[in-house]
């Protein structure tokens, strides 16, 4: 079974015929060294027997192993691909696996307007007249790769963090709350899934401390008393005490099971941790919460020194939109003379 997303290998997955094979090294050498992506390149990642391999079904089945290690897919469309090779088999593995995840990213370069109508069904392109990377195609491609359509504008973001549970098992009662904010235009703030408790110095408080407003939902785990240092709902309380110690604006939600022995049960508002619905006093704090927000105490932001007088300093140019859109957070321009 696949991993997920987020616990993948590679960031992308090159599919190409090899006759685009010099544009598709400039591709890998730009996305690489100058983007940051963690790349899955046939000529790297396979041997020359396997490129080679007279087992055309064991090489199926590696490629198809190796895109399930990507996050994504970056198609290189040409008349050569569509023809012949693997392309169209791994343009159909990209596709199966954006069914399984939105999150899946299936972007594709179409080279010298080559016919790809009849395979890219519903699957919008990139048109690259000549086979070489300049500004106008770079700037596309990232921007396939961090879509923003869906995405809240940082500069004017409600954020909340969110402190609840990712395990599937326990999380019916965090996404119904979080399905709730987002619908009312909260942006949600929480910790990495795969991180391994609160990590080194203060990392996740200074997540919270540059959120406006905080929520938390603590399933039942199959012990009522909670607390700060032991398991299973010592980072819950935690994360609990220091939006209280900020001041931040807060709902806190438990399973009715759930209360805490050492402090005052902050838990005032009670849900099953299986909730599908959020029950009326839920949905009224939570929607009392969009005027209680305020600016964080700590706002996050990336400082970016550059002249002032370019295009890229602009509030729309191309190198802002691109670092608020991948980062999330706002910029703060400063002239670098």
């Amino acid at each position: 079974m696949p991993s997920p997303l987020n616990r993948r290998d590679f960031d992308i997955f090159l599919s190409h015929a090899h006759s685009d094979e010099t544009f598709v090294s400039e591709l890998d050498q730009w996305l690489t060294e100058k983007v940051g992506f963690s790349v899955w390149y046939d000529a790297r990642e396979l041997s020359g027997g396997a490129l080679l391999a007279t087992d055309l079904q064991q090489l199926a089945t590696d490629l198809q192993q190796a895109i399930e290690r990507c996050r994504g897919v970056l198609l290189l469309a040409s008349e050569e691909s569509l023809s012949r090779g693997w392309v169209k088999a791994e343009y159909n593995s990209a596709m199966d696996e954006r069914a399984n995840d939105a999150g899946f990213r299936v972007v594709a370069l179409r080279l010298a307007k080559a016919d790809v109508k009849e395979l890219m069904k519903g699957t919008t392109w990139i048109d690259v007249p000549e086979p070489r990377l300049d500004a106008r195609t770079a700037l596309a491609t990232i921007r396939a790769f961090y879509p923003g359509e869906k995405l809240k504008n940082p500069t004017t973001a409600r954020d909340v963090f969110i402190s609840g549970s990712w395990h599937g098992g326990d999380n019916a009662s965090t996404r119904t709350v979080c399905r709730v904010l987002a619908e009312q235009g909260f942006r949600l703030i929480g910790d990495a899934r795969d991180q391994q408790g609160f990590g080194k110095g203060d990392r996740v408080e200074r997540i919270i401390a540059s959120c406006g407003a905080f929520v938390g939902i603590v399933p039942f785990r199959g012990e009522a008393r909670a607390n700060r240092d032991d398991k299973p709902y010592k980072y819950f309380v935690r994360e609990m005490d220091f939006a209280e110690k900020l001041a931040l604006p807060r709902v806190i939600v438990a399973d009715p099971h759930v209360s805490r022995e050492d402090g005052l049960d902050q838990a005032r508002l009670h849900m099953e941790t299986n909730a599908t619905e959020c029950p009326g006093l839920i949905a009224s704090a939570l929607q009392d919460l969009w005027e209680q927000w305020h600016t964080p105490p700590q706002p996050q932001y990336i400082f970016l020194a550059m002249d002032l007088d370019s295009e890229a300093a602009r509030a729309g140019g191309p190198v802002r939109h691109l670092i608020e859109r991948i980062t999330g957070m706002p910029t703060i321009v400063g002239n670098c003379s």
